[in-house]
């Protein structure tokens, strides 16, 4: 589960370290608005960044192994003048052994439509 603290590290397309792109202290607490994907060499939403390694500095693809293209996690920061409420948890399912999303959660979507993790398996 995610509770508004960053997990791994951040760069985006322009190839800024994590400590570029968030000299603001305030930037980096704050919780995070919005979730999406990205797969292979794809330009990212606008105000997003890109979650490119793990904590222990592993590349963080989510496809990685599989053979596939690769699928990175995107994440929006929120601003404190955002009414909406922040993202305080992330779970993970599978459609193909019954489960479903969870009342109070969303979809993870990109362009519009839910994120298939499952691409290149």
């Amino acid at each position: 589960a995610m509770s508004g603290s960053f997990f791994g590290s951040f760069s985006r397309e322009t190839g800024k370290t994590m400590a570029d792109v968030f000299k603001d202290e305030e930037l980096m607490k704050a919780s995070i608005a919005d979730i999406t994907a990205v797969f292979g060499n794809e330009t990212m939403p606008e105000g997003f960044f890109k979650i490119q390694q793990t904590v222990s500095q592993r590349k963080a693809d989510l496809n990685q192994g599989s053979g596939g293209q690769p699928i990175f996690l995107c994440v929006r920061k929120r601003s404190m003048f955002e009414a909406d409420s922040p993202i305080a948890g992330l779970v993970v399912i599978l459609p193909d052994r019954g489960e479903f999303v969870p009342p109070g959660f969303s979809v993870v979507r990109r362009r519009g439509q839910p994120v298939n993790f499952n691409v290149g398996v």
